[in-house]
């Protein structure tokens, strides 16, 4: 016969091995009926495909949450904390992203045109592939985020921060970098960028070799590379 103590440490031990959730169930579930969750703790949630279109998320923690393909159209995430959670071609439209936490999240295939993101915290972000045309990125900290061939035509980002930035394969016609830090920003654009299927044969690698004031824009294409400045420097 098994005595207490020893039952009780069989107990602890199974439950030690056993992963925990860091979701409540009937959080994601109250979400998924009600289309609202204030406050709630979906970290690590499987919200794959789900449909929060205006869903009430002000304060959710979705910490590392799967929210791949799930529709978060004029949703509130007033204050909603989505650090390290996967997005994947989730749907973002007309939603207030700038009073959400995004930080290492992954933002790949997402239609961010015309966002503010003006000051966000976007350190380690994933946006591959993403659209930012127009978007606004002044003050935005993006360092060593991930903006291998985003689309950012007319895109701002005066003053941010894009250190160890990773740009492979970026369109980046015509946007404002104006006094950005692109120190150990990496660069490289296909010949063609009209051509998908072309591969990537240039490539620029920007080190702190100088004092490059308020550049303004690049002019990638050939085999010599120009940036100029504000002040009409051309480097």
């Amino acid at each position: 016969m098994v005595d207490l103590k020893t039952f009780l440490t069989f107990l602890l031990v199974l439950a030690i091995g056993q992963p925990a959730l860091a979701y409540l169930e009937e959080d994601v579930q109250r979400l998924l009926e009600s289309n609202s969750c204030e406050r709630c703790d979906l970290r690590q949630a499987n919200l794959r495909e789900a449909d929060l279109k205006y869903a009430n998320l002000n304060g959710a923690d979705l910490t590392g949450s799967d929210l791949t393909l799930a529709d978060l159209g004029h949703a509130k995430i007033d204050g909603a904390n989505f650090s390290e959670a996967d997005l994947n071609y989730a749907q973002l439209d007309n939603v207030n992203l700038n009073s959400a936490i995004f930080r290492g999240a992954n933002l790949s295939n997402v239609d961010l045109t015309r966002a503010d993101l003006r000051g966000m915290d976007l350190t380690g972000t994933y946006l591959r592939n993403t659209i930012l045309v127009g978007a606004n990125l002044s003050g935005a900290n993006l360092n060593g985020a991930d903006l291998s061939r985003a689309y950012l035509y007319k895109a701002k980002l005066i003053g941010a921060n894009l250190r160890d930035a990773n740009f492979y394969g970026a369109r980046i016609s015509e946007i404002d970098l104006t006094e950005a830090n692109l120190v150990g920003a990496r660069i490289s654009l296909p010949l063609n960028q009209k051509d998908e299927a072309v591969s990537i044969k240039s490539g620029i690698s920007i080190k702190l070799e100088g004092d490059y004031r308020e550049i303004t824009s690049f002019d990638l294409n050939g085999s010599s590379k120009y940036m100029t400045s504000k002040s009409g420097q051309l480097y």
